[in-house]
């Protein structure tokens, strides 16, 4: 879910995203009723990676969020979108029984 998180945002750098739409590139169709809180922990472990890199970062507002990359950083288009897609496609991740 971090990387389909990663790659959205980065194809959305300019900008920031809604919450929704954050949502809707984890989780697509298959949101579960509490995606709202759920995204929560997604955003927060990129958040944890972005935070040893100078420049990087993942701003949150009301409802919103927006990925501060340094200047001069550039995106390959092709490559965020085939990250993406390759997201999209995993299998969800094994979780250990509670």
């Amino acid at each position: 879910r971090g990387r389909r998180m990663w790659a959205y945002l980065a194809r959305r750098r300019r900008g920031a995203v809604a919450r929704g739409d954050g949502i809707a590139a984890v989780w697509g169709e298959d949101a579960p009723d509490s995606a709202d809180a759920a995204l929560n922990a997604p955003v927060s472990r990129l958040r944890a990676v972005l935070r040893p890199f100078p420049g990087f970062a993942l701003h949150g507002g009301v409802g919103r969020y927006a990925l501060a990359l340094p200047p001069g950083t550039v995106v390959d288009a092709e490559r965020a979108r085939t990250a993406l897609h390759d997201a999209e496609a995993a299998p969800p991740a094994w979780r250990c029984p509670r």
